[in-house]
């Protein structure tokens, strides 16, 4: 149905306003005028309109108007002819026909011209319509190439961080940050490094958007465990409903997370495993696996220069002979050790060691023997050491270590403890025991001094006065 305009239906019932009022009038003179003068002039003068009533019928009503107008405007003809005695109208029906003809004609022409528009208007309508959904799939891929664009941006950041990061512990950071923020959609980030001891996993970095987020399980689950072995990304819609794991094994009661996606972290071998996670069920599609795969892959690369230059920086300042830190290595620590225990206004200890008879026992066994014989002894040292204290090889048969926070009585008695130690190992040397036995110098500070140089210069002066009273002792003080 075509469209009707707020001044198309004005005009159309001003049109029928019109054709009413003639009907009326004609209606008026013929049944209540009796004055012939009056009828004789004024009804053909109606009747004659009729002819436009015929017309405008055709042309804003169409043949359901026009038809009845044009029976109408006959019998009205035909009645005054025939009732008022007025013959000489009936030439007016030649005029009402050719109305009606031309009416017609212009009608039909209309209609088709009508109906020609209503065409094209369609087909300007599908146009349009085509063109509206075109513009929208443009639209679509272009948010999708965007979007894209964004992603490859924000992978080229990550490529960016990570490899400009050798240190272990800022990198893992950055790893689980990264994660969370180009994947979104994550409660938490977890992380895992693989421990090339005992093969496990060991939780490396974890990232949450509360600040105050804490992971409950340090060592993975059995989601990690089973990318660990299979090295293979894995994705959890449910992780209640996932057949895969049970639910005994995935401890669900404890768990705070329904979806997951987690990918392997691996280049020669399985680094790590990198994991995101949600506490609503399907959080994660697909593509957010990928986009975690193509991290991993980064974050491998990463990993393996930070241990490349990890090992470059351990053959820098690594004994090869006994895997100690060597003197240059050692010096820059008792700077800085030194400086700190000032500052933090702790004590500070220092050990020269010293094997005694060393050179008579590799006159004897062999430098063979001799190598053998300084890595044991620097194996057990090694064992009475912290993490925090500093062993090194000084020079030839001796050592050096750096106590940071031990008084001179605590240091003493691992002195002593190192002493007995050494003395008992047993060094098998073509089915004979041998044995050794090490002098060592104690020197405190700030006691003896809090001048480094004069430190370690109290320790050796220590150290070769136990070797006068007898070797195989430990000095302490000045006095002993």
């Amino acid at each position: 149905m075509r469209p009707v305009k707020k001044d198309l239906l004005i005009s159309e019932f001003s049109i029928a306003g019109f054709i009413i009022l003639c009907l009326i009038l004609l209606g008026v003179l013929l049944f209540r005028v009796e004055h012939p003068y009056i009828s004789g002039n004024l009804i053909p003068a109606i009747l004659a309109l009729f002819s436009f009533n015929i017309i405008l019928g055709w042309l804003y009503f169409g043949a359901l108007s026009a038809l009845p107008i044009f029976a109408v405007s006959l019998f009205m003809l035909a009645f005054n002819a025939v009732v008022r005695r007025f013959p000489s109208e009936l030439y007016i029906i030649f005029f009402y026909i050719l109305s009606f003809a031309i009416s017609f004609h212009q009608y039909r022409s209309t209609s088709l011209k009508r109906r020609m528009l209503e065409v094209k208007l369609e087909e300007e309508e599908g146009a349009a319509n085509m063109l509206d959904a075109e513009y929208k799939h443009h639209m679509l891929i272009s948010r999708a190439l965007k979007n894209k664009l964004e992603l490859l941006k924000g992978l080229k950041d990550v490529a960016g961080y990570l490899s400009a990061t050798l240190r272990m512990e800022e990198l893992a950071e950055k790893i689980a940050g990264e994660a969370m923020r180009l994947v979104g959609k994550s409660d938490q980030s977890l992380f895992f490094m693989v421990d090339d001891n005992n093969r496990e996993l060991a939780l490396a970095a974890a990232r949450y958007p509360d600040k105050n987020g804490k992971a409950k399980d340090k060592k993975g689950d059995i989601f990690d465990q089973w990318v660990l072995k299979n090295r293979k990304p894995l994705i959890i819609n449910d992780a209640d409903k996932d057949f895969r794991f049970t639910k005994e094994a995935a401890a669900p009661n404890e768990r705070t997370f329904k979806s997951l996606i987690v990918s392997p972290v691996a280049a020669k071998g399985i680094l790590g495993i990198l994991r995101l996670e949600n506490a609503k069920s399907e959080a994660y599609d697909g593509d957010d696996l990928r986009i975690l795969n193509i991290i991993s892959n980064l974050a491998a690369m990463a990993l393996e220069n930070a241990f490349l230059y990890k090992r470059t920086e351990e053959l820098a300042i690594r004994d090869s002979l006994t895997g100690l830190f060597v003197r240059r290595y050692f010096d820059e620590r008792l700077d800085t050790e030194v400086k700190r225990a000032l500052r933090m206004k702790y004590p500070l200890s220092v050990l020269m060691v010293d094997i005694d008879d060393f050179k008579r026992y590799n006159d004897i066994h062999g430098h063979i023997v001799g190598d053998m014989a300084l890595r044991a002894v620097a194996g057990m040292i090694k064992k009475y050491t912290r993490e925090d204290d500093i062993l090194a090889r000084w020079g030839g048969e001796e050592f050096s270590l750096i106590f940071p926070g031990k008084a001179r009585d605590e240091a003493c008695g691992v002195a002593h403890e190192i002493r007995k130690a050494v003395e008992a190992k047993r060094i098998i040397v073509r089915r004979e025991d041998t044995r050794l036995t090490v002098s060592i110098g104690v020197a405190e500070m700030p006691g003896d001094s809090a001048v480094k140089n004069e430190l370690m210069m109290k320790a050796d002066e220590y150290m070769y006065k136990a070797k006068r009273e007898g070797k195989n002792r430990v000095a302490c003080l000045r006095s002993q």
